[in-house]
């Protein structure tokens, strides 16, 4: 039996990790504007997924995007 070597991917940059928080955030706050709980689900699976597959310590704390109210 032979023993596949596993290596760990690179750690993305900070700057990358945090774009894709942004990206994240947005598509939640659009599907849950456009009310696809579905979509929303599974979007917060892969940012549970991110958080856990780069480890907390890597993941920088970002307030979540809102939306600021349009003044008429």
């Amino acid at each position: 039996m032979t023993q596949a070597n596993e290596t760990a991917a690179p750690i993305p940059s900070a700057r990358t990790l945090e774009s894709l928080e942004m990206l994240l955030d947005y598509a939640l706050l659009e599907g849950a504007e456009m009310r696809l709980p579905l979509f929303v689900l599974l979007l917060h699976m892969a940012r549970l997924e991110l958080t856990h597959s780069v480890g907390r310590d890597a993941i920088i704390e970002s307030e979540p995007l809102t939306r600021q109210p349009l003044s008429g």
